[in-house]
């Protein structure tokens, strides 16, 4: 890829096939660099030699399966919030106290 123009344009094409991301590479950044699972890299070969001009597969490998965990890990936690809790309902005891006289005519009635 000669200028910057031809560089948007690959990477317009990749980003159309499916591509999850796209990146350039190289010293001279004539590399594009694609990671996606549904990406055809011949199909996807044929289309930039199509629309942008010539383009070979450098290497393709197989993305491993930590990292995937490792980006669902973080994708699947949440924060947490606490709430207060709030004081629990308090019942109103009463008793019950005789008034009036005794039961009992016989006792006393200071206590």
């Amino acid at each position: 890829m000669n200028c910057d123009r031809c560089r948007v344009k690959a990477m317009q094409v990749v980003a159309a096939a499916g591509a999850d991301s796209v990146a350039v590479e190289g010293e001279e950044k004539d590399l594009l660099v694609l990671v996606g699972d549904s990406v055809d890299p011949a199909d996807l070969t044929t289309t930039l030699r199509k629309k942008v001009g010539p383009a070979s597969i450098v290497k393709v490998e197989e993305v491993k399966e930590e990292a995937k965990e490792a980006a669902k890990k973080a994708a699947k936690e949440s924060v947490v919030w606490c709430y207060p809790s709030y004081s629990p309902y308090h019942k109103v005891v009463m008793y019950d106290h005789g008034i009036g006289g005794a039961s009992d005519p016989g006792a006393c009635s200071i206590l």
